[in-house]
């Protein structure tokens, strides 16, 4: 686990904030507990809004909302239920870095067997 002290400074700062706001009500005894506190990179997976995900029709289409016409349904070459949730997990929550190209190679093979 990381220390305070090892974050940016800006994240201290804005912890220092919450802190003295909640010392008002009585309740900043909850930030002194760090093992709570980790380190995330930003850049590992986009977090994607419930209104993204249902205007670009992801898991279900807008018309009847059914899974035929989403983006799920283009993939879902699964054959477990374990593999359509890791599926559905990687589908709503893409990663963001250098692999996009693998994306538009998923999509020619997708269609291209859809035909």
């Amino acid at each position: 686990m990381a220390s305070i002290t090892d974050f940016p400074k800006r994240v201290v700062i804005a912890l220092a904030h919450a802190i003295k706001y909640l010392s008002a009500f009585g309740i900043a005894d909850a930030f002194l507990e760090t093992k709570f506190f980790t380190k995330f990179t930003t850049t590992a997976h986009m977090l994607l809004a419930a209104n993204t995900l249902i205007n670009l029709e992801i898991y279900r289409n807008e018309t009847d909302n059914t899974t035929k016409g989403s983006l799920m349904w283009v993939l879902d070459r699964t054959k477990t239920k374990f593999g359509a949730r890791l599926l559905r997990s990687w589908v709503g929550r893409p990663l963001v870095d250098k692999r996009y190209g693998l994306v538009g190679l998923l999509f020619f093979f997708a269609f291209r067997t859809r035909g």
